[in-house]
């Protein structure tokens, strides 16, 4: 990923006792963005969370929406992780295994298993979705956030894009931003209804890649 996405717009501290208020200040506010959304972040709110003085907040941020920008990019270092061991998993488990070009056998049930797995588990861990969404959704209002949402949009897509042109298959730039909207709208839909119904979750996933990979 490129060090761009993970750099921090406020004050960078230089002692580990001043990271661990900041981290502990960033960790307020995506707490207060779970529960509240993105218009709950104020210095006052955050320090009150955080139980540091007001005076900490404006130290480390010198307003609200660089301190916003820094709580996703804390929330980015949090999670990435565990994003990017699928595709490190894809690439150890499959491509790296195999010489064989499947643009007219892709192994579909291999992918199923995979996209079904991981959506499962972005469903269940719905505080998450609603901290990403509500940064997403707020990306419009400040531009350095919607440069670093775009940032890591473009580092998944790039991934599957890679993966895509691995199995020998065309047009993988369509096929990439097909996969991300039909993840994407699993994501949101499952959020607002609360569940999902995962035999329709696994038929769609079916249908969706024998369509990308034919």
């Amino acid at each position: 990923m490129s060090l761009d996405i993970l750099e921090y717009q406020g004050r960078v501290p230089k002692r580990a006792g001043s990271l661990a208020k900041r981290d502990t200040i960033l960790s307020a506010a995506l707490t207060i963005i779970q529960d509240e959304g993105l218009r709950g972040v104020r210095h006052r709110a955050v320090a009150d969370l955080a139980k540091v003085p007001l005076s900490a907040t404006t130290y480390y941020f010198k307003d609200i929406n660089e301190l916003i920008v820094d709580s996703f990019v804390y929330f980015i270092e949090l999670n990435f992780n565990k994003q990017e061991a699928v595709f490190k998993n894809i690439e150890q488990d499959f491509l790296e295994n195999t010489s064989t070009n499947f643009q007219d056998s892709v192994p579909i049930k291999y992918f199923h298993n995979v996209l079904n797995t991981y959506l499962l588990g972005q469903i269940s861990d719905r505080n998450n979705r609603l901290i990403e969404r509500s940064f997403i959704q707020y990306a419009s209002r400040i531009p350095k956030l919607a440069e670093k949402v775009l940032q890591i949009q473009q580092f998944f897509e790039d991934h599957l894009r890679s993966i895509i042109k691995s199995l020998g298959i065309k047009d993988s730039k369509f096929k990439a931003h097909s996969l991300l909207a039909f993840i994407n709208l699993t994501e949101e839909r499952a959020l607002l209804a609360g569940d999902v119904n995962e035999q329709e979750l696994s038929n769609n996933i079916e249908l969706l890649l024998k369509d990308l990979f034919n």
